[in-house]
């Protein structure tokens, strides 16, 4: 959520949210739950699972940020897992 406020962050501060997200990263999208997590599952309800209301969100903090490789990245795993 802190990601929506984009430029009201300090750099600093994005930077960390940012480089945080990359540990839930799957071929399918951002995963609510850390994949090197014991209570991760691969197969679990949507894959791990990848919800959309939080992946719209997600890709929205990192336009608002400037991730645009980023966010568009998830856009398009989780566009593929949804299609």
């Amino acid at each position: 959520m802190p990601l929506l406020l984009g430029d009201r962050l300090e750099k600093t501060v994005q930077s960390a949210l940012i480089s945080g997200l990359e540990r839930f990263l799957t071929e399918h999208g951002l995963a609510s739950e850390n994949p090197a997590s014991p209570f991760y599952t691969p197969d679990g309800y949507w894959r791990g699972p990848i919800w959309a209301p939080s992946t719209y969100l997600l890709v929205e903090g990192l336009r608002a940020c400037g991730a645009d490789g980023l966010a568009q990245e998830v856009a398009t795993r989780f566009c593929a897992l949804a299609a």
